[in-house]
């Protein structure tokens, strides 16, 4: 076959005829594109997320020319990294699945965003807005990948993150990024918890988390596997974040439990450990914060004062960072909160009542995307790690900086472009030669 009929075959949707054109016209195996695409997509990322880490001014704060960068960076990026390889078309029904979900919380955030604060404020949102259509960009059709290759995939997205993870360290080792989070535990930085690049060490403990989850699914080189894993245990352990704990721990036990051909007694060998180590694991993360009134270190409280503002709300919230730019003391007087420390309840006080639905819809058809088997080994615990932070922080926030936005990205990454029922329930074929459609 051309390329001409290769073509026309994608247009009519017609895989096998599509994987035979490709092959005629020596294109590389379907696995070998996506690990190129990923790792510059994930590389690019990883660039941005230094450029835009507010611990890092390599961009003046607040400058025109930072957002304008930052925001070009990704779009950019999102061209180069098809530099070689047959470039995605795009198709109807079910595919348009996610990018809709996501296009309506987008444009309901912004609709808030205009009415509340003015356009001025949309700009904002820009850098981490290109940063997530670069994620939806490079996502791949899984039925065209099996388990093995997909893992393999994986691997690729590795060495960027854990180079994000390892520069914040040593910056801060160095003095070079300051932190001002004391930290409970014998293992820290220079006695403080590890911020990184991050804008709050729980960014960071959620980056690792992540990082870790993707870790342990990849399959590759054992020993920069091992090497990965390692260095992500022990960043998450210097961040000294508990909720980033308690989201990884339980992410990892479910992502065996349902990890495709694994004995009986093999997934419930995990919960037998959780239940063992269980007071050891409840002396860590009970541990109560210096100047904390409590456990949860004033959360109580602020949900407590946060909850009432829910009565006076209108159709679009009080607008993007409200609890920053008009209630910042709902922690207490002198507080000056940022957030309401829970992402469901921040939303709909940004957004109204509607802002946390769209979002929840966009992680439902985020947990219907993809053959079931590549969903229940990687993306159903990350979404369970991300709704157990999400109770007492905001890890799906595009308004802050790309940083905020990163955990979308990489869930976009790894989320599958269309869905075939015929498949469910069967793991997908081998990739043979394919292009990247």
């Amino acid at each position: 076959m051309t390329a001409i009929q290769h073509d026309a075959a994608e247009r009519r949707g017609d895989s096998a005829a599509v994987r035979a054109a490709a092959s005629a016209v020596g294109c590389p195996p379907y696995v070998e594109v996506v690990t190129r695409v990923w790792r510059r997509a994930a590389w690019a990322a990883a660039a941005a997320y230094v450029l835009g880490s507010p611990s890092l001014t390599i961009v003046a704060n607040g400058s025109t020319a930072r957002g304008a960068i930052l925001a070009i960076f990704p779009l950019v990026a999102s061209v180069l990294c098809f530099m070689g390889v047959q470039k995605p078309m795009w198709r109807g029904g079910r595919e348009l699945m996610v990018p809709a979900a996501f296009a309506a919380v987008v444009v309901w955030q912004f609709l808030s965003a205009f009415f509340n604060i003015g356009p001025g404020y949309i700009m904002h949102a820009l850098p981490a807005l290109t940063l997530l259509m670069l994620g939806l960009r490079v996502r791949v059709i899984q039925y065209e990948l099996s388990i093995a290759e997909f893992r393999r995939c994986l691997a690729s997205l590795l060495g960027p993150l854990v180079t994000i993870l390892l520069l914040g360290l040593v910056l801060q080792m160095l003095g070079r990024i300051p932190s001002e989070f004391p930290s409970e535990i014998p293992l820290s930085v220079h006695s403080y918890r590890l911020q990184g690049l991050a804008i709050h060490p729980i960014g960071e403990g959620l980056l690792a988390g992540l990082t870790l989850l993707l870790a342990l699914a990849a399959r590759g080189n054992r020993v920069r596997l091992s090497l990965y894993r390692s260095i992500t245990v022990a960043i998450l352990i210097l961040a000294d974040a508990r909720t980033a704990w308690v989201g990884t721990l339980a992410a990892v036990v479910l992502l065996w439990l349902l990890e495709p051909r694994r004995s009986s007694w093999r997934r419930l060998l995990p919960i037998l450990v959780t239940i063992m180590t269980l007071p050891t694991i409840a002396s860590f993360v009970l541990i109560q914060r210096a100047g904390g009134s409590d456990v949860l270190t004033g959360r109580n409280i602020i949900w407590q004062n946060t909850l009432p503002l829910l009565r006076q709300l209108n159709v679009f919230g009080y607008g993007p960072n409200a609890i920053a730019l008009l209630f910042p003391d709902v922690g207490g007087p002198g507080s000056m909160i940022s957030q309401a420390q829970n992402q469901w309840l921040n939303d709909a006080i940004n957004f109204g009542w509607v802002g946390p639905f769209l979002l929840a819809a966009l992680c439902l058809s985020i947990s219907f995307a993809g053959p079931l088997s590549h969903r229940r080994m990687l993306l159903f615990p990350m979404l369970i790690y991300i709704l157990i932070v999400s109770f007492s922080e905001e890890p799906l926030d595009i308004w802050n900086s790309i940083v905020q936005a990163f955990p979308l990205f990489l869930i976009f990454i790894v989320t599958s472009r269309g869905r075939n029922p015929l498949l469910e329930s069967a793991d997908p074929p081998t990739g043979g030669k394919g292009v990247f459609l």
